[in-house]
């Protein structure tokens, strides 16, 4: 479907609504190598193979493999890139079945939860995040969609999340202390 210029059926079907498509370059070499890397090593693997799209080197590599600059371009203006390898926030789907696709997936956060006040005001439970703790999906269970078992790779994911839906919160509502948003976020190991 790509090939004739129409998008892939699973962006029409995605329950998880689908947010970005873009081209991913990747060391094609290093296929065989990363799959046979031990489950605890796949998810860092399948980010290693993965090429900076404004590496002058990765680059000039593509365009003597014959890869045309449109596909560079694309590859430089999608998001995928940031989300996969620069912010880890997106994961392979199943990575111990070692079929390494392209496909990365940032895993799902529960809404916001809040009830109605008699006044007919939204008041929002001051544990709206989620405590990874008492999550509705235990951690196990994400790690074993996205990480070949490994929670503190699917941890380190959601503390990212988390702090991000803290901070923005803290920055557009402002019932959240900014100082509250900037330690959620220094604890993440991200910055504003």
């Amino acid at each position: 479907r790509m090939e004739m210029g129409e998008p892939p059926a699973c962006m029409h079907s995605c329950v998880g609504k689908i947010r970005y498509l873009g081209v991913i370059l990747y060391d094609a070499d290093r296929i065989e190598e990363t799959a046979s890397r031990p489950e605890s090593e796949l998810v860092e693997a399948q980010r290693e193979m993965l090429l900076d799209p404004f590496d002058p080197e990765v680059i000039r590599d593509a365009l003597n493999s014959g890869i045309d600059m449109k596909i560079i371009e694309s590859a430089q203006k999608s998001p995928v890139y940031k989300y996969v390898k620069q912010w880890r926030m997106a994961l392979p789907l199943h990575p111990e079945w070692r079929t390494l696709p392209m496909l990365f997936y940032i895993p799902p956060l529960l809404p916001v939860t809040a009830t109605l006040t008699e006044q007919g005001h939204y008041e929002v439970d001051p544990s709206f995040v989620s405590s990874l703790e008492s999550a509705r999906l235990p951690m196990r269970y994400r790690a074993s969609l996205f990480s070949a078992g490994d929670e503190a790779e699917i941890v380190a994911v959601y503390r990212k999340l988390l702090s991000v839906r803290i901070y923005k919160r803290a920055q557009s509502v402002g019932d959240i202390s900014m100082e509250t948003a900037e330690k959620a976020i220094a604890e993440a190991q991200l910055t504003p």
